[in-house]
Formats: structure tokens, sequence, C-alpha cells
């Protein structure tokens, strides 16, 4: 069984690798390799090389998007195609559309949970006749119908969102600031102290490191609010570090630690990620995207947690 998963924000694929391999240590299923690709050129040569049962395909992404590899794979004479799912923090009615006529088995919206990696890993990976929960399922649409309190408030954050913000690139968002040595000189503070959490942090040191996980979220947080722009993802940081500090983790088991630890590196790799790509290479297309990519994040790993010290 063979599985990959495109998308250039690696908190994105840490979350789906997890959620993913759940899945199949729930089916009592070990025959399956996850392969990993950071943008549609890459993911391409990876399925040029090799059969892929599916793809989680991300949409904006750099060097080539996910419509562009989606219109490609479906355009190249495969042996087999694969099932092909659409999934972005972008909830976009045209760009779902245009998904489906370019040849998208399926499309899920970020946050991602694990019941709707259960349904879409029931659906396209357990042979059609031992699964029948599908007769009348509109897979552009009831994916994101997973829902309950927790999820439907995850939903409409993301959805508020994206109304909210249009695409700027970040040579455009830089524009109103002239001189930003100050603001690269905080960065790189803020850099070392991630740089050592990620380089220790694991399930059993997670516990000698919450004080100065929580240090950091707080510190970005403050960095971030300084830029109105950036309210929900500083919020959002501030909110983690909270449901983090509230949790008494000497409650959680290992194989809860090893994922709140796990997603808390994915989280710190993003913002590295969005700060080079905003504000130290300034190439980044939208200066959003990058950071719903983040705060989807974020709200996925505070729920988590909270579910989970209960």
């Amino acid at each position: 069984m063979n599985l990959l998963i495109v998308d250039d924000a690696e908190s994105n694929v840490g979350v789906l690798i997890l959620l993913i391999e759940e899945w199949f240590e729930e089916q009592n299923i070990d025959d399956v390799i996850i392969d990993t690709a950071c943008d549609g050129k890459q993911g391409f040569e990876k399925i040029q090389q090799k059969h892929y049962d599916a793809i989680l395909l991300d949409i904006m992404m750099p060097v080539m998007d996910g419509l562009e590899l989606l219109e490609l794979v479906r355009k190249t004479p495969l042996k087999q195609q694969p099932a092909i799912i659409m999934q972005t923090a972008l909830g976009d009615t045209k760009t779902k559309q245009k998904a489906k006529l370019l040849g998208a088995d399926a499309y899920i919206s970020k946050p991602i949970k694990f019941n709707m990696i259960d349904a879409m890993l029931n659906r396209y990976i357990i042979p059609p006749d031992s699964c029948d929960d599908f007769d009348d399922f509109d897979d552009f649409d009831d994916f994101d119908d997973f829902s309950g309190d927790e999820i439907d408030e995850q939903k409409n954050m993301m959805e508020d969102f994206n109304k909210s913000h249009k695409k700027v690139p970040a040579s455009v968002f830089l524009e109103d600031y002239t001189d930003l040595s100050d603001i690269i000189e905080d960065l790189e503070d803020l850099d070392g102290d991630i740089i050592r959490i990620i380089d220790s942090l694991d399930a059993n040191s997670i516990k000698a490191n919450i004080k100065n996980i929580e240090n950091v979220l707080e510190n970005y947080s403050r960095f971030l609010n300084t830029f109105i722009v950036f309210n929900e993802l500083s919020t959002s940081l501030s909110l983690l570090s909270i449901a983090l500090r509230k949790t008494n983790l000497a409650n959680l088991n290992e194989n809860s630690l090893q994922f709140i630890s796990n997603f808390t590196i994915a989280i710190l790799e993003d913002l590295q990620c969005w700060k080079d790509h905003v504000f130290v290479e300034q190439d980044a297309i939208d200066v959003f995207y990058i950071n719903a990519s983040a705060l989807s994040s974020c709200i996925q790993l505070e729920s988590y947690i909270k579910k989970n010290s209960n």
C-alpha cells in the first residue's frame, strides 16, 4: 500500500502522517509506505517512478501548485490512476469545482481531523465490496460534514479567516516596512529558542520542555500582535500556550505525549518557515496562506489537548 502526501507545509505533513498511521494501526495493516513531496514538481517525479494507491494533495504550493499537478497526473498515461484527494486551508467553492472538473476524487478542508481521514481511507483504501457506507456520499461536500461542536468551531474559525483575507505577496505586504532590521533581529532571537526545543523535544522530554514551549509560543504571539493583520494567529498561539499550561501531562499516556511533541515541533517548524518566506527571503506568494497553515495546526493541537486532558 503506497500513499503520497504532497504539501509544502511541514506541519500539515506531520499531522497527516500521524493520523494516517493511527488509522492503519487500528486496521492492523502494516504494509503501508507513506512518501512525501514538498511541491507539485517533486510530487510528479515520484508519481512517475512509483504507483500510489492514494495521493493527498495540497492546493497552494510553490513551483507547481496542486491543481496543476492534478491536471498533469490525469493527463499522464499511468498504468493505474491513483485516488487524488485535494486538501487545503482555503475554503473556496470555485477552487473545489475546478478540482472536481480536473479529476479529483475528493476534497477535504483543513483543519483535518481523524474522522475525516478515517472516512477517506475507508473510501479509497478498503476494497469497495467491503465498505458500503458511501452509496450516497458526495466526495466534494460530505467529507466536510464530519462535525460536532469542536470541529464546527474550528471550521468556522478557518472560514472566517479565509473570508477576511485576500491574497497578499510578501513583497507587497512589506512595502509599508522600510526598516526590517528590528523585526529580523526579534525573529532571530526567537529562532534560537525554537531550534533548541525542536532538537530536544520528544515524548520523554516534553515535561521538562513545557515551560520553554509555553514561553516561545507567548513570545511569538506578542511579536505577531504588533501586526494587526496577524491577530488570529497571535491569539491562537496564546490560547495554545494556555492549554498546555493547564494540562497535567502526567495524566497522558506515551502515545498522547508523542503526538503533542510531534505536533508542537511541526508548529514551530511552520513558524520558522513562515518567518523565512515572509520576512527573510520575502518570496511568499501569499503571507496569509502560510499564516492559515500555522493557524490550522494550532487549532487542531489545542483541540487535541483539551479533548485528551479531560
